[in-house]
């Protein structure tokens, strides 16, 4: 046997200690590996058990869960359990283990070890009676040392009790999976990851559930009430509502309502179906289903209206979506319309009232309103659905309603009064008893004239006196007894109404329409105040008036003289320089433009003394053709006419004539010496004008006295006759009071 052999059969006894010891090393490490797996095992499903009871994930909350909890179980396994199992401990190793727990054996065993492996070839240096002295030694040390006491009992000890605990927990754990409804629960939410709920206790539920769903009206915005169950006491601090959309899953916090015992969340713009679901603590509802509706809404609506009858007009479609309409008080309208979809019932709402509308078919309503209904209102239109909705404040289900309501605007027309223009022709202010006033009317209504009268009034200055009043009915043809328009002319003799001078008269006229609605409604013409005076009072207003135009005839002449001054120093500028400036260009202008400032002046003033004229005659001072009118409308008035309309404008045309001929000197000198020509010959006219208005005022001035003169005697001599008249009257008086004495004393002579 050969040296080598000899060394390895002595240490034979030390490898075998070496073996079982490292098989109790690896039985430690399993022990220690199961333990720690056992316990994280654990430790993972109470976590999982309490964070999904607590908590009460969703499907993808809980598989990321899942996924959590399995990275320390699997770190726990490779580390405690595939890495010390696949680690083979060396002798060598457990050697220097073994010595470094007995340090009486120095370096004995490893050395011993390391010897009897070796080669002849490794020792050839060395005794080899050394070698096995050395190996020898060091296996007498092994066997006074104990293998197992190298591996630590206690932590041992301690790791078979977590394993056991651990075992003991996940074994009771497993059996409770198919014992308890709880832990079946949690197999199925977390490990198969279903939808199982957990069993909890119900504290709350969504109001309005019908069949497990809820309904909510399309794109509004709707409150979702989560509201306790009546044997709940306590009631949650917080709450979470889950919504589960196509595109995943939110988590909304409602309000807290103490006083009502729930929860609400109002949702915005609810367009598209969801899911939804209130958790609070470990309490929860069932995932619900809700479902949008449309909302009924008005597809097509017609608006027609009738007028009145007295007003003649047919009947109007109102144009859809416009407004306000107006229409006249007494009209009928009829609404007509259709729904998008089928409807239960369509109501109109008008102020505070509330009308129920005819349906025709499914989709269409119709409601005719009367005169009496057809005010001046906003009107609205409100669709009832078939289907129905949970009103929380009701707390109860009520008909969906139509969300956009149209509405319309009606208002009234205002049916006025008839319009009277009335004009009183030839009289002023002042009239005598005598006078005829006459008077031209135009009356004008929307839809008929059926009456107009005359309404006159009066009242002596005399103290005590009444006012007097007396009308007169206007005739209408009878062949347009509903005419929208009316004109005529007419006149008012004062001396039918005996009236006194002083006394205050008034003249309007009156016209009725045909309204039967409302009316009928009156209008009136102007009311024209006039006073009833005394020939002597009139002739001096006039001839007052008369001089005054004189006056103004005597401004216009000035203006004239001034205009022929500017143009006759413009001619001379001329002559003097040759060439224009500017200033006389703008004295050119001012001549023609205060030249066309005549013409309109000298024909009002004209038309005022013809209006004199015409007054005379209204009054009847004299008949037409008389003294006044020969000596006004001869003299004055005709040929201040044809200066007014006639000669002045044609100046103004000459003084264009020459502003346009500047530049041609030729020209303009005979286009400027025409233009003062013509000044001159009008102001000779005017001259010729004013000697006459001037006689005019002398003359009317002596016919004027004559008449007060006149007037006087007739006064003188009315009073000598009432004074005549009233004497007689006292001597006839006394004559009979002396035939009655006579009679008295006859009667009482004795017989």
């Amino acid at each position: 046997m050969s040296s080598t052999t000899q060394l390895a059969s002595i240490t034979d006894s030390i490898a075998k200690s070496l073996g079982k010891l490292r098989r109790q090393i690896n039985f430690w490490f399993l022990v220690e590996g199961l333990s720690r797996f056992s316990a994280c095992v654990l430790l993972m499903f109470v976590l999982d058990v309490y964070v999904d009871w607590q908590f009460n994930l969703d499907v993808a909350q809980r598989a990321s869960m899942l996924v959590t909890l399995a990275i320390p179980i699997l770190w726990v396994t490779y580390r405690y359990l595939f890495k010390p199992w696949f680690s083979r401990l060396s002798d060598d190793a457990l050697c220097l283990e073994i010595e470094k727990r007995n340090k009486h054996l120095g370096e004995s065993l490893i050395n011993a070890m390391q010897l009897s492996r070796s080669t002849g070839i490794e020792v050839k240096h060395a005794s080899s009676n050394m070698v096995s002295a050395v190996i020898r030694q060091g296996v007498e040390s092994a066997k006074q040392v104990e293998f197992a006491k190298v591996v630590d009992q206690r932590h041992f000890f301690w790791n078979s009790a977590l394993l056991a605990v651990s075992g003991l927990g996940i074994a009771g754990g497993a059996i409770s999976v198919f014992v308890t409804t709880e832990l079946q629960t949690w197999y199925k939410r977390n490990i198969l990851l279903r939808d199982d709920n957990w069993a909890n206790h119900e504290q709350f539920e969504f109001d309005g559930l019908e069949n497990g769903e809820l309904a909510v009206p399309h794109g509004s915005t709707w409150p979702l009430v989560v509201r306790l169950l009546d044997d709940v006491e306590t009631m949650p601090y917080s709450m979470e509502i889950d919504v589960r959309q196509s595109g995943g899953t939110r988590v909304e916090l409602p309000e807290r309502n103490e006083r009502e015992r729930q929860f609400k969340l109002t949702l915005k713009q609810i367009t598209a179906p969801f899911e939804v679901r209130a958790r609070a603590g470990r309490s929860h509802t069932d995932w619900h289903h809700v479902r949008t509706i449309h909302p009924p809404a008005v597809s097509s609506l017609d608006l027609e209206i009738t007028p009145p009858a007295y007003s003649g007009l047919s009947k109007k479609r109102l144009p859809a979506g416009e407004g306000p309409y107006y229409v006249l008080k007494g009209s009928q309208l009829a609404i007509r319309g259709r729904a998008d979809k089928s409807i239960a019932a369509a109501t109109l709402v008008l102020g505070n009232s509330q009308e129920s509308m005819t349906l025709n078919g499914q989709d269409a309503f119709e409601k005719q309103l009367g005169s009496e209904m057809v005010t001046a209102s906003t009107y609205r239109i409100e669709l009832e659905d078939h289907q129905r909705v949970w009103n929380p404040s009701t707390r109860e289900f009520m008909p969906l309603r139509s969300s956009d309501n149209p509405e319309f605007t009606l208002k009234h027309t205002p049916d006025v009064a008839p319009s009277v223009n009335a004009l009183l022709e030839g009289v002023g202010g002042m009239v005598l008893t005598r006078a005829r006033i006459p008077y031209r009317c135009a009356i004008e209504d929307d839809f008929g004239i059926i009456s107009s009268r005359l309404k006159m009034e009066w009242r002596s200055d005399t103290e005590g006196s009444q006012t007097e009043t007396r009308t007169s009915d206007i005739e209408i043809e009878p062949s347009n007894p509903l005419a929208k328009k009316l004109a005529f002319q007419d006149s008012v003799d004062l001396s039918s109404l005996e009236l006194e001078a002083g006394s205050g008269f008034s003249l309007e006229i009156e016209a009725a329409d045909n309204d039967n609605v409302s009316g009928p409604k009156s209008g009136k013409s102007t009311k024209f105040l006039l006073r009833v005076v005394g020939e002597t009072e009139l002739r001096d207003n006039l001839l007052r008036r008369e001089k005054e135009l004189r006056q103004e005839f005597e401004s216009v002449l000035k203006k004239q003289e001034d205009v022929l001054t500017d143009s006759e120093a413009f001619r001379a500028g001329l002559l003097t320089d040759g060439e224009i400036s500017a200033d006389q260009r703008k004295l050119l202008m001012e001549c023609q433009h205060n030249e066309k400032l005549l013409a309109p002046n000298v024909v009002t003033i004209a038309t005022r003394l013809s209006a004199i004229i015409v007054e005379t005659q209204n009054n009847r001072i004299e008949e037409s053709g008389g003294p006044i009118e020969q000596r006004l409308g001869k003299q004055i008035i005709e040929p201040m006419r044809k200066l007014g309309e006639e000669t002045l404008p044609e100046i103004i045309r000459q003084l264009d004539s020459v502003r346009r001929r500047l530049d041609r000197v030729d020209e303009r000198e005979s286009a400027l010496s025409e233009t003062i020509s013509s000044q001159r010959r009008a102001i000779a006219t005017m001259k010729e004008i004013l000697g006459f208005m001037i006689k005019s005022e002398g003359f009317q001035e002596a016919v004027n006295l004559l008449h007060q003169v006149q007037q006087e005697q007739r006064n003188v001599s009315d009073l000598t006759g009432r004074e005549k008249q009233e004497r007689l009257e006292r001597m006839l008086d006394k004559a009979n009071k002396l035939d009655t004495r006579k009679i008295d004393t006859t009667d009482k002579m004795p017989k």
